[in-house]
């Protein structure tokens, strides 16, 4: 009798061509049924529906005779077609990959990059069964995958590292759910690092692999910033972890899966030493932690994700802003970059958080609840209506350590504890249960503190957390102080008017009730801007007209193009935002807060 399996076939005979062709064969039901094969809607990690389903094609299925069944697109994700029971069915479909992001399918002549949940239909009868996948390309193309290979042992053929470059490679799964949580890499001319951290085996794959990068330096800062990380947590929770890094210009983000990440990079981020230790770095570490905060440690919302609908949860400002604020500790802790590079990173993410005026509008919960139509969804005026979880989050985890360092804790215990009693334990973490986690790990109850950071709108007590942690912060104007209006935002390649940031006539410029309504602007956004008082203006000498003699309260007359019609408007000068944040070590801070700040940057690597 044939296995209780899902054989799962991925070839991609014309790279060129952007397409792969799946062939799935499903095993025999006990009777007829009217079945529904479903494509996944989104992507656990990238909370955006993105209806994969639209770039399937050439679809049909056979029964075990060869023979075609009737099959009807009854739903934007979903094929449905009657199976009568009568032995394995194979369905075979096309799925177009031209879509280069770290969360979508991407296929060229140079390499191909399978995201299981843009390319693998499924249903319920065969969601929980083992799956095994066999990935054929062109033959002298190298496939690395986090699925084992196989007939699986100890070494590289357990690892889904193919011995030779024959162009095809079989891995298995547990079920559906850690078969798209593997992606796949294959290409003829990727550079691959392999090496040892915490006793584990690991990989560097990289796609476009630019020529002067030094990478045993790469893997040497990777083995330091795998091991605080596996520190923090007692251990790394997996047999072998793969890097892969697609390289392109204009590239970013990064996606968490349980035993890999993808990392999207420009190729300053790793030819460049700032931006190497500023950018690739912090991107690194970011998704590195999420190994254990979201893929392990999850809401229990996300117990079992739900495919093909949107799944609110208000905790993301815990697993998307404390993984961002653990950049930080981390990479400083680790001694990969030093405390100057390691405060510009924290500085950058409360700069960015005080930038937003939507922080006195959305709550950071409510922020992370509709993350669907907010920050995956954003519009000329998201800026006005939303605050990112990650920024605010992570300023949130920053602020709660200092507070919890304060009374000899940290959010290391809180963490530890988190990974102990729920991640380990496959148990998920309710809406409302942080703050008795947070006593049970420390003792300490700040239940009302959290419910007024995460649960109301506005700032955060960023000054005291510094001064806890013996640190300074200053804000400061990068150039000139006067601004159009309300510190009208500008696209590089014209003075097109991208976003009008809200302002208020109420004291601190900020509303204090929800439904205050901002002053009214006269730009708007799409407004292309011509002249100040007659004379035409660039990007380059924009903020010169608007500063040459003037202060805030002053009118000046912007000529502009709306619509196509050319059109004079009166604008106040208003002062700009502090658009430079710089954190130090403070110099007459207490002896406690010095002792904090040593805790805080103490290697964890040290106790083991």
């Amino acid at each position: 009798m044939p296995p209780a399996r899902v054989d799962a076939t991925v070839r991609c005979p014309a790279p060129d061509s952007h397409l792969v062709e799946v062939t799935l064969v499903l095993p025999a039901l006990p009777e007829a049924t009217e079945r529904t094969l479903v494509m996944p809607k989104w992507i656990p990690g990238s909370y955006k529906i993105r209806d994969f389903g639209r770039h399937v094609q050439d679809l049909e299925v056979t029964n075990a005779a060869g023979n075609r069944l009737v099959v009807t697109r009854t739903r934007t994700d979903g094929w449905t077609f009657r199976d009568p029971g009568e032995g394995r069915l194979t369905v075979f479909y096309r799925v177009y990959c031209r879509d280069l992001t770290v969360d979508t399918s991407h296929v060229t002549d140079s390499h191909l990059y399978i995201h299981g949940t843009t390319c693998f239909l499924y249903d319920e009868a065969c969601r929980g069964l083992p799956w095994r996948l066999t990935v054929e390309t062109p033959r002298g193309w190298g496939i690395w995958s986090g699925l084992p290979q196989e007939g699986g042992r100890k070494g590289e053929k357990a690892r889904g590292i193919p011995k030779d470059k024959t162009g095809r490679a079989v891995f298995v799964a547990d079920g559906y759910d850690h078969l798209v949580d593997c992606p796949v890499e294959a290409g003829p001319g990727h550079h691959v690092s392999k090496f040892r951290a915490g006793g584990k085996h690991h990989r560097l794959v990289v796609w476009n692999a630019p020529l002067d990068v030094p990478w045993d330096q790469v893997t040497d800062d990777l083995t330091l910033l795998i091991e605080e990380t596996g520190a923090l947590f007692d251990g790394l929770p997996y047999d072998h972890y793969t890097f892969i890094v697609h390289v392109a210009k204009g590239h970013g983000g990064g996606l968490e899966h349980a035993n890999s990440t993808v990392l999207g990079v420009d190729p300053l981020h790793l030819t460049d030493k700032k931006q190497y230790e500023t950018r690739f770095l912090p991107l690194c570490a970011h998704e590195f932690f999420h190994t254990w905060n979201v893929k392990r440690i999850r809401p229990s919302a996300f117990i079992p994700y739900d495919y093909q609908t949107e799944v609110m949860t208000k905790l993301l400002w815990l697993f998307e802003g404390f993984t961002s604020y653990y950049e930080v500790p981390l990479l400083l802790r680790s001694g990969i970059i030093d405390e100057e590079n390691a405060y510009e990173v924290l500085a950058e993410l409360i700069k960015y958080m005080e930038l937003v005026p939507g922080r006195h509008k959305l709550p950071v919960s409510d922020s992370s609840r509709l993350t669907w139509v907010k920050l995956y969804q954003r519009h000329e005026s998201n800026i006005n209506t939303n605050v990112s979880y990650y920024s605010k989050g992570a300023v949130l985890g920053f602020v709660l350590d200092a507070h919890l360092r304060e009374r000899g804790k940290s959010l290391d215990t809180v963490m530890r504890h988190l990974w102990r009693h729920y991640g380990k334990k496959d148990k998920g973490v309710d809406e409302d249960a942080l703050p008795e986690i947070i006593k049970a790990a420390t003792g300490i109850d700040l239940g009302k503190k959290l419910h007024k950071w995460a649960d109301l709108a506005g700032d955060l007590p960023v000054d005291r957390a510094c001064r806890l942690l013996g640190l300074d912060i200053k804000r400061e104007h990068s150039d000139d102080k006067a601004t159009l209006g309300l510190g009208v935002q500008l696209a590089e390649s014209e003075l097109k008017v991208t976003a009008v940031p809200d302002r208020w006539d109420t004291p601190g410029g900020k509303p204090s009730h929800p439904h205050d309504v901002p002053r009214p602007h006269p730009i708007d956004p799409d407004d292309e801007l011509i002249a100040i008082d007659g004379w035409k203006v660039t990007g380059k000498d924009l903020g010169k007209h608007l500063n040459n003699g003037r202060e805030a309260g002053d009118l000046v007359q912007v000529t502009l193009f709306r619509d196509g019609r050319i059109r004079n408007v009166d604008v106040p000068l208003v002062e700009k935002e502090p658009d430079k944040t710089k954190i130090g070590e403070n110099k007459k801070a207490t002896a406690a807060a010095k002792r904090r700040r040593g805790q805080w940057k103490k290697s964890r690597r040290e106790k083991a």
